[in-house]
């Protein structure tokens, strides 16, 4: 199952962009107060729609991640040299996102044939 590091514009599909171009937009237009900044990461997590382009957000890569898991055995992300860089780390925001369920041990099947990890 592939995770894919850009988004394509829905009406214009030729027209790409990197997730990190994406996500820097995405954070530049956004306000400085510190209120909006805590909240930052959590828009990050769900975002996948931003300005007519298309891409999976971070919890959209989780639950492919939890679902290729258990029915496939793994995932690729193409292209990794899109993701968008953590400053902290080695990596990308969303390869840190597959990484997370890659190394979890406690999986349960929901009754809708996917993945939640157990508590």
């Amino acid at each position: 199952m592939g995770v894919p590091a850009y988004a394509r514009h829905e009406r214009h599909p030729g027209l790409v962009k990197t997730y990190e171009e994406v996500i820097n937009e995405f954070v530049s237009e956004q306000d400085d107060s510190s209120e909006q900044k805590k909240d930052l990461k959590s828009a990050i997590n769900e975002l996948n729609f931003w300005k007519g382009y298309r891409f999976d957000s971070t919890s959209d890569v989780k639950k492919k991640c939890k679902y290729a898991k258990r029915k496939y055995g793994g995932v690729f992300l193409w292209e990794i040299g899109q993701d968008k860089r953590i400053s902290d780390g080695d990596g990308g925001i969303l390869i840190a996102s597959a990484s997370s369920i890659a190394h979890s041990r406690h999986m349960v099947q929901d009754e809708n044939d996917t993945m939640e990890e157990e508590l």
